[in-house]
This record gives structure tokens, sequence and C-alpha cells, in this order.
């Protein structure tokens, strides 16, 4: 189908993302029944965003967008990935040519939604710190005043010069702006010539970890070493087992914690442990988790 129009969802991360991933993924049928293609993200993991979009736009591609718009009938295709408007610097050069071949004739629109930007860049940083590193970078440790002094932390805070970048890389016709501490997903809709209903609301899907979690993990990546991935997986699946945040991040770790051999997971712990020792909680709740989390790496570690 060569008519119609891409709707990209580029971000900003922490700014209602998981919310309408969740939201358009559980009102596929509803959406397609108006003319709205949200294809299947093929997740392998609890979020429902198309994950595999802004990997390979940094090299180059968008193949999986490609079979995706292909396959669609709809005269809308929406897909999102919240790492667009964070990324998109950084894309090869092969990235625009190969979007715009990917979208099939089709006029490309990108919906970008915004944050206040105090509660916004403390989200951010806190999220930075769970987030696995991005391969040949060590973990983000930072203090949040180093983090928001980063040039491309600030870069991140001119949104019209965001927005006029990611326009100029994808060719798009407009940037639609909504944010989320307003109607976002009544301005969606009506991007998408989707008719509202009453009982619309969207979903709390991603939940913030506490203050004294993401400190602690903060202090603990700072002395994992060299081998920041299985210390990673273990201390987020040990919160997760034993002091649920609701935060998504936490929680798919765990579960490829869970998929991980006996032996992988007893050499994580003993890294973890290795790593706990050498950091001092503050008292109160950050110690609490301390020692919640030292007992349970010391019960997986195995002889």
């Amino acid at each position: 189908m060569s008519a119609g129009r891409l709707v990209i969802h580029v971000g900003l991360p922490k700014a209602a993302s998981s919310a309408l991933q969740f939201w358009c993924d559980a009102q596929r049928t509803r959406l397609l029944a108006e003319g709205v293609d949200y294809p299947d993200p093929r997740s392998p993991h609890l979020m429902r965003k198309h994950s595999r979009l802004v990997p390979e736009l940094l090299d180059g591609h968008a193949d999986t967008l490609a079979q995706d718009v292909a396959a669609s009938r709809s005269p809308t295709v929406l897909v999102s990935n919240e790492g667009f408007s964070v990324r998109y610097p950084a894309f090869s050069r092969q990235a625009r040519p190969a979007l715009i071949a990917a979208a099939g004739g089709r006029r490309i629109t990108l919906f970008l939604i915004s944050r206040e930007s105090g509660p916004w860049l403390r989200s951010l940083w806190a999220q930075g710190i769970l987030d696995a590193p991005m391969q040949g970078r060590p973990p983000m440790t930072d203090a949040f005043e180093s983090f928001a002094a980063r040039p491309e932390t600030q870069r991140m805070l001119d949104l019209p010069a965001v927005a006029a970048g990611m326009q100029a890389m994808t060719g798009a016709d407009q940037v639609v702006q909504a944010t989320a501490e307003g109607d976002w997903l009544g301005a969606l809709l009506s991007l998408l010539g989707v008719a509202p209903r009453p009982d619309d609301a969207p979903p709390r899907a991603h939940r913030a970890a506490p203050a004294h979690t993401i400190e602690l993990v903060r202090r603990v990546m700072a002395q994992a070493g060299d081998q920041p991935g299985p210390v990673r997986m273990a201390l987020l699946a040990a919160i997760e087992a034993d002091a649920p945040t609701g935060n998504v991040t936490i929680a798919n770790t765990a579960l490829g914690f869970a998929r991980r051999s006996e032996r992988q997971q007893q050499q994580a712990a003993r890294r973890l442990a290795e790593s706990l020792r050498r950091v001092s909680p503050d008292a109160g709740e950050m110690a609490a988790l301390h020692a919640t989390i030292c007992a349970w790496a010391a019960a997986r570690m195995g002889s």
C-alpha cells in the first residue's frame, strides 16, 4: 500500500511512553477497526514498544519497520520507540533514506510528548541508573547534578531544536507535540483520527523506583568493576524478588536473570556480593534494602 501515513511516536523517554505503548497494544483491535495499525511489537520483554526501530536505524537500516509497513493494509501505521528522540543524532547516514524507503510512500508524521523539565530530568537520570549500558560503555553512575550538566542532557532540554532535528532527519511533514501533564492521549487520538471514548484512560504502566533504591543501585554499580552486566542483572533481580517497585525495567531484568543457567546465576550473585561489600548505605531504607540484597546474594552464591 503506497498511500497513507506513518506516525512515529519518538519520545521523550520518561514522558508517558510506556503508558502510550501499553494502551496502543491493548487497543490494537479497536485501532485497526478505525484504520490505524499498531504492529505487534514482537518484544522479548514486558515493554510494548517497537524495540528494533532505534537499533536498526543506528545500523543504517529499517528492515523491521519496512516489513510492518508493507504488511499493513491500514491507512495509518503507528510505531513507538521513545529512544528515537535520544539517539537520532547518532543514527547512521543511511538511516534517513532507509526510514523513508521503509515508509513505502506514506507521509511521515512524528508525535512527541514532553514533560516539565525539572521532574523529567530527575526521572531520566533515575532510569539511566537502572538501564543496561550501551555496548562498549560503562554503566551510568553519575550523581544527578553531573548528569544534568552533560552536554547531551542539555541538548534534550532544547525541545524546539530536538523536534526540528528529528523532522529534518526523517523528512516528516510535521511534529505534533503534547505534554505528559496534559491530555496527550486525546492529542494522539486526534492525530490518528480515532474517536475518543468516555472510558479512555492510559494505564500506569511503568512506575518510578524509590529514591533510596536508585541511589543504592548507583553506588553498587559504581563498584561493579569490569563486568557490570552480571552485577546489574543480579542486583535488579534481587530488588524485584524482595522489594518489587512496579518498575518495568527492574521486572524485565529479573525475567532475564531467571532465564540464565544456575551456574550463571551463582556467578552473578558472587559478583554482586563483592560489589555490595564495597558499598556503605545510608541509614534507614537504603540500609535495610542493602541488607536484604546481601542476604539474597548469599543464598544464591552456591558452594
